[in-house]
């Protein structure tokens, strides 16, 4: 037959590297290798832990009495990643309640579990913390949301989500005691009121900043007047 293999090659076309040749693998990646069946003509060009950077196209050439012939593969490489929907920070009332929905993307098998992390700790079934809930829905698109109730300052922190082979999302999330907005006893001609404690937290630095320009505006406007 004038198509008996003298040898067999895959090429990485955008730097023409030579990955195999026969059973012979040239490559300093051990990630690359050749699979061929005994007694059998299929020479499968093998990736093991196939990443984002192997995408593009591969070719098989093949040599023969007649010539070298050649066959082009593109591999696409999906990668998937979890979303948590919304912004990526939250601000909440002590006593509420959290909810966060985190969504696959780009996953060709649908993960059989979604987990996550509070502070880097897992809390799916955090028992000692109690009031938590995770539930998970395989309609168009894989999601899981967690709810955490009655919310206090120890929920504060890092929430993320994350499943096997799949890159994670986070979120921060700051509880805050009562209505900060009620900082404000008092805004009339002549005189204002600013309670001191409305600072005492982290997550109402942000808030502050902004009462106390309102509070420079109306004195400006009140000694003006």
């Amino acid at each position: 037959s004038p198509f008996v293999f003298h040898q067999v090659s895959w090429i990485r076309r955008r730097d023409y590297h030579i990955l195999t040749s026969g059973l012979h693998t040239y490559s300093r990646d051990e990630r690359f290798g050749v699979v061929r069946p005994e007694d059998a003509d299929d020479w499968a060009l093998q990736i093991k832990f196939v990443q984002k950077r192997d995408e593009g196209a591969y070719e098989c050439q093949v040599s023969t009495k007649t010539g070298r012939y050649g066959y082009l593969v593109n591999l696409k490489v999906v990668v998937p990643e979890a979303v948590i929907s919304g912004s990526s920070e939250r601000h909440v009332q002590s006593g509420s309640t959290i909810s966060l929905l985190c969504i696959i993307e780009g996953s060709l098998t649908p993960p059989q579990f979604i987990f996550w992390y509070h502070n880097n700790k897992m809390i799916n079934y955090d028992q000692s913390r109690g009031g938590i809930t995770v539930t998970m829905d395989h309609h168009d698109l894989t999601t899981s949301r967690l709810t955490i109730n009655n919310a206090s300052l120890k929920d504060s922190g890092n929430y993320s989500c994350s499943a096997s082979n799949i890159k994670p999302s986070s979120v921060n999330v700051f509880v805050s005691e009562g209505d900060k907005t009620a900082a404000i006893q008092r805004l009339g001609s002549g005189s204002l009121s600013v309670t001191t404690s409305a600072c005492g937290t982290w997550a109402s630095l942000l808030l502050c900043v902004q009462l106390f320009l309102l509070c420079v505006t109306h004195l400006l406007l009140s000694n003006g007047t």
